[in-house]
């Protein structure tokens, strides 16, 4: 391995910042690409599993994807388990930034059979983890130095992000405070490249339209703050809750140890499957839920209540067994029903007074995702991102920030750290 220091194309130097930034242009574009053949091969997989084979049991739907999954990630990569961005973030710690390329193509196939038959989990983890790879490709391929490594990576991570939600912005910032976890001018410009050319590669094809159509909403009176911190609050103990179980039902299927690893998805598969014959509402991504409970179409208090509950059942089981997925879309979905929830019920108190349930939906997936990813900032610009809700944005940063310290206050560690911590 070397360091460039001067780089040559014919006989004009390069300055290596100037390389660095033609070479995130390329990893943009690779992760904007990595992005849409993952939402199109999820699509394809939910596709055949829900419309073209008739009358399966969603138990034995989860299960078939949950084998397929075990034995893929078991004797091809195992590193493409779980939710996509720890295992990011050990390669930082770890391992200089170095991903074997292979990781790329088994957490593409992996995610989009898990999500694609019914898994509770988002497609962010593994998009980031296929982004990071391949930056992590790039840098390796042309023997640059591990801190170039390290910043591709982030490149691809963030490109990957960006194209996923149309959010060039969060997805710059989520590779600087849950990837890197650290800030420089220089780390930003050149993510920052990676993240614009990867949306402007995604919506290329899908166009530039925010991940949730939804209303208008605004903060009604100052004295509605109260409120917003009231479900701030609530947001940081159900983020306890979302790690706590998480966490737990990761170790009990560890200490499984007469099953074989490769069979656990499986049985994770029949377990989330027997909970979507009830509620199917909390099965794969739910997008379609998210936007009902944001537009306000869906607001009955018990029933999100309810959702928000079992999302964080089907979600550990789905991640913690082994699937393939990522946390963060979850953690959205948690917070809008709990958000949705809290709206409906205050909205019914005083209707002149507070805002429609969609509101706090809003507001709540933004503080469950900051408290949950100990990342407060990556929430509140991916959140405004996401629903082009800026007169939302007071409440929003108050409720993510008083969510964020009180999680911090019981658990230093994010729900893509606490594996490290307790190891």
């Amino acid at each position: 391995m070397f360091l460039i220091d001067t780089v040559f194309l014919g006989v004009v130097p390069i300055n290596p910042t100037i390389f660095m930034a033609f070479l995130s242009i390329l990893v943009g574009i690779l992760g904007g690409l990595g992005a849409l053949l993952l939402g199109y091969l999820i699509d394809l997989v939910s596709f055949i599993s829900f419309s073209q084979i008739k009358d399966i049991p969603l138990p034995l739907l989860g299960a078939t994807g949950g084998l397929l999954v075990g034995l893929l990630t078991f004797f091809w990569a195992q590193e493409a388990r779980g939710r996509g961005i720890p295992e990011v973030i050990k390669a930082v710690d770890q391992h200089g930034g170095r991903i074997r390329p292979r990781v790329a193509l088994v957490k593409t196939l992996a995610s989009a059979l898990t999500i694609g038959t019914g898994g509770s989990a988002g497609r962010e983890g593994p998009i980031a983890q296929i982004g990071a790879t391949l930056g992590s490709t790039v840098g390796q391929l042309l023997k640059l130095s591990e801190e170039q490594v390290v910043t591709l990576l982030a490149c691809g991570a963030g490109a990957g992000i960006a194209a996923t939600f149309n959010a060039p912005i969060a997805g710059t910032i989520f590779a600087l405070e849950v990837i890197l976890r650290r800030f420089s001018i220089k780390l930003f410009s050149l993510v920052a490249i990676s993240a614009v050319t990867g949306t402007l590669t995604s919506y290329l094809f899908l166009g530039n339209e925010p991940t949730f159509s939804v209303g208008s909403y605004s903060l009604i009176s100052p004295v509605e703050l109260l409120l917003y911190a009231c479900l701030g609050i609530a947001a940081a103990f159900v983020a306890q809750l979302f790690l706590r179980v998480f966490n737990r039902t990761e170790e009990l299927f560890k200490k499984m140890t007469k099953v074989p690893v490769w069979l656990l998805p499986a049985l994770g598969g029949v377990a989330f499957g027997l909970i979507g014959c009830f509620l199917p509402e909390t099965l794969g991504r739910g997008e379609k839920v998210m936007e009902q409970i944001l537009c306000g179409q869906l607001n009955a208090a018990g029933f999100l209540a309810l959702l928000c509950l079992a999302k964080i059942i089907t979600t550990s089981l789905t991640l913690g067994s082994g699937g393939s997925g990522g946390t963060l879309f979850p953690s959205m979905f948690i917070g809008a029903c709990l958000g949705g929830s809290f709206g409906s019920v205050a909205h019914s108190l005083m209707p002149g007074l507070v805002e429609g349930s969609g509101a706090y939906a809003i507001v709540g997936m933004g503080a469950l995702f900051a408290a949950a990813n100990k990342a407060p900032v990556t929430a509140i610009i991916m959140v405004l991102e996401m629903t082009c809700n800026q007169h939302l944005t007071l409440p929003l940063m108050f409720a993510c920030g008083i969510s964020s310290i009180l999680v911090r206050t019981v658990e230093k560690e994010s729900i893509h750290t606490m594996h490290f911590a307790s190891h």
